[in-house]
């Protein structure tokens, strides 16, 4: 005996409800939400901050300039027009 499972029609709002909550996935409540709110201390960045085990020419591309357009921009600020 084949049976076929009925077909998902997404325009009959049976259908959606229906699929929703079969497909409905839980999770545990968190005690308190993850959020900078509720961050107790202060940011440090420590993970972008250059490991030691890692030499300087792996971020010699941090020193080049950024080009934007006509523009390249410094990364202590300075500014320049290109031709």
């Amino acid at each position: 005996m084949n049976r076929e499972r009925p077909t998902f029609d997404p325009a009959c709002p049976q259908d959606r409800q229906r699929r929703a909550r079969r497909e409905k996935i839980t999770t545990a409540p968190r005690e308190r939400p993850i959020s900078n709110a509720t961050a107790r201390d202060r940011y440090d960045g420590a993970e972008l901050r250059r490991s030691p085990g890692l030499t300087p020419g792996r971020f010699a591309a941090f020193d080049l300039p950024s080009r934007m357009g006509n523009r390249l921009y410094f990364p202590n600020g300075h500014m320049e027009t290109l031709k």
